[in-house]
């Protein structure tokens, strides 16, 4: 058994997208997997079972980016098992995955599994961590106890290889959180990227480093993506967001990339289910499209970066 294979394991669904199962000798290719795990979640917890419905959604949809994307399956979870052992085990397998040469598209589960998964990314390279979420998960934490999905971001700025973190969509104001945030953080709200674009964005990010880009399905007005446990109006359209994340991803340099908090449970007729399906396809294709011109490792080529005031 690979390296890989050996923290995974198929489903009794096919693969996303109708892509094909990962092979040993894959490399450079887009590696999906499903994280069924929402024991960061105490408030609403149902995101375990969000691999699985998208995987069935996705069997309607035809795959845009060729030959780009395989599946591993789902994270292999054992019954009773500690959550800090199982977030160590699934950097383990991060770990594994971007050593075979392949680049990890986590689908989840929580935003708490996002922490093990760039911990490890980063002790690989600096990286700059794009956080596109309603908010900003920088709960206080004193660094003992398990993660959770409100604490993870401050969890995630404190490594040593994260240059620099924005977080785009902001609009859920939390009493604690804000009060201490700091950098390497920059907040930016869906008003200030709906006249410039990615455009906005791209400034921000210091040139020449690898990004890493975790998506909460909250960034999006619940009008069109009910099924979360923490819907705040104001968010982004559906369109707006494939725009955003198809002109980013044609230029940034990834690392990793996941897609989180949809709770089947509280979706209406699948909604939000179809809409994260349209933007795994999105950012699927905008990163084949890349690997196609053979620029998967490119780094962007910019004049001395400064941060915005």
């Amino acid at each position: 058994m690979s390296a890989v294979r050996r923290y995974f394991a198929r489903p009794r669904l096919p693969p996303l997208f109708g892509s094909r199962w990962y092979r040993p000798d894959d490399t450079e290719r887009i590696a999906a997997f499903g994280m069924p795990y929402d024991l960061g979640n105490a408030v609403a917890p149902g995101t375990r079972e969000a691999p699985a419905r998208l995987r069935s959604i996705s069997a309607d949809h035809r795959m845009a980016a060729g030959d780009a994307l395989v599946d591993l399956g789902d994270f292999r979870l054992v019954a009773g098992e500690d959550p800090a052992v199982i977030l160590e085990r699934l950097g383990d397998a991060a770990e594994a995955i971007a050593g075979e040469g392949l680049l990890p598209l986590m689908i989840g589960g929580d935003h708490s599994i996002t922490c093990p998964v760039v911990e490890r990314l980063q002790r690989r390279e600096e990286i700059v961590v794009l956080w596109l979420d309603a908010h900003t998960d920088f709960h206080p934490w004193d660094g003992r106890g398990g993660h959770s999905h409100k604490q993870v971001l401050r969890c995630i700025a404190r490594l040593p290889n994260v240059r620099r973190v924005v977080q785009v969509g902001f609009r859920g104001y939390t009493i604690e959180d804000e009060l201490y945030m700091a950098e390497p953080l920059r907040v930016l709200r869906p008003i200030d990227l709906r006249c410039g674009g990615a455009s906005v964005l791209l400034a921000e990010l210091p040139p020449g480093l690898a990004c890493y880009l975790s998506l909460d399905v909250d960034v999006l007005d619940p009008a069109y993506a009910p099924a979360t446990s923490t819907p705040v109006p104001g968010g982004f359209t559906p369109a707006e967001m494939e725009t955003l994340l198809g002109d980013l991803l044609r230029e940034v340099d990834l690392c990793g990339l996941d897609l989180v908090e949809v709770n089947p449970s509280r979706d209406v007729a699948a909604r939000t289910g179809l809409v994260a399906c349209r933007l795994l396809l999105t950012a699927a294709a905008a990163i084949a499209s890349r690997m196609r011109r053979g620029e998967a490792r490119r780094r962007r080529r910019a004049a001395p970066w400064r941060p915005s005031p």
